[in-house]
């Protein structure tokens, strides 16, 4: 499971990176030389979690990393450095969904303790936590105007939330 965390990662490193480079068909054969090297290197390995990692998400801005574990938190890495930044502490088993809001300042997470959490990236505080699932929370989104959040369970439901109610 982490080689999978390390592989998502990476892809989406590359995928991140590569943005900024013109079409191959513009490339000279110095930047596809390049390329090539790049898209087979590892650019960090992340290491912090004691438990498997479940899910991962780049931030909006592609600068941060924020990763859900079995250990019961949620990690948030600076993507330049490859350190962690902060620990979030707060479900009581396995963290299997993370993701960003589209403006970059919150992180909502689902559990397998049914519950659905938003977390403050500054503080690391959480802000609220959404109860109603009837078994684990297995993956969570934020609508692309941040106003909702959206749960699917193993209670075969979806849940939409409103985050600022």
């Amino acid at each position: 499971m982490i080689y999978r965390l390390f592989l998502v990662i990476l892809i989406s490193a590359t995928i991140l990176l590569s943005c900024d480079r013109p079409p191959t068909s513009e490339r000279t054969s110095e930047e596809t030389k390049d390329l090539a090297t790049f898209e087979r290197t590892e650019v960090f390995t992340l290491i912090g979690h004691t438990g498997e990692i479940f899910s991962v998400a780049f931030s909006p801005d592609g600068k941060y990393i924020v990763s859900g574990s079995s250990d019961k938190t949620l990690k948030l890495w600076d993507v330049r450095t490859g350190k962690e930044i902060r620990t979030f502490w707060g479900h009581t088993f396995i963290v299997s969904s993370v993701a960003f809001s589209p403006d970059g300042k919150y992180i909502v997470s689902g559990s397998g303790d049914k519950t659905i959490k938003l977390w403050d990236i500054e503080t690391g505080k959480e802000i609220r936590t959404f109860e109603g699932h009837k078994d684990e929370v297995s993956s969570v989104a934020f609508s692309p105007d941040g106003e909702y959040i959206v749960s699917g369970s193993g209670d075969n439901t979806l849940k939409l939330w409103d985050v600022k109610k």
